[in-house]
């Protein structure tokens, strides 16, 4: 586990599913269709270029916790929503092209269960490929993502 103070491990989970999501879009870049062109770490922005995924920090969750002499472990669940983005608001709401991006996210995933660090892909759950955003004049389709990680805190 790593040694992590105050929330970093949140922020460092977001940097662990950007950074398979930028693979993924490599991947994507030639001969995929649709394709995913960009990402961006968080939800609110004014403006996204298409095809996108924002990805958002929504909650943790207390596992377990144990104490030693020294330190202090915790594990943690992080729910993360991730979000693609296929139109601008008023334009064609494809639930088909959502759902398949969405799932070359989820694949992406599951392919690589173990992120570093002790970040590890928990589960997926509330995948819908049909949705408008508050956020972002977008539409496209969402999916919430579940990574567990330890932390351990040192004692003064």
């Amino acid at each position: 586990m790593a040694e992590i103070y105050g929330t970093a491990f949140i922020e460092t989970g977001n940097d662990k599913i950007k950074t398979l999501i930028d693979a993924l879009i490599t991947s994507m870049a030639e001969g995929y269709d649709p394709a995913i062109a960009y990402a961006y770490q968080s939800h609110n922005r004014a403006y996204i270029l298409l095809n996108a995924v924002t990805i958002d920090f929504e909650n943790a969750e207390q596992m377990l916790e144990c104490a030693g002499s020294v330190s202090a472990a915790t594990e943690y669940l992080l729910t993360y929503s991730i979000r693609v983005h296929t139109d601008y608001n008023g334009g064609v709401m494809d639930g088909q092209k959502n759902a398949r991006l969405l799932n070359s996210i989820m694949n992406k995933f599951k392919a690589n269960f173990y992120l570093g660090d002790d970040y590890k892909f928990w589960g997926f759950h509330e995948m819908e490929p049909r949705m408008t955003f508050d956020e972002s004049p977008t539409v496209g389709g969402q999916v919430m993502i579940t990574l567990k990680t330890g932390v351990r805190y040192t004692q003064e």
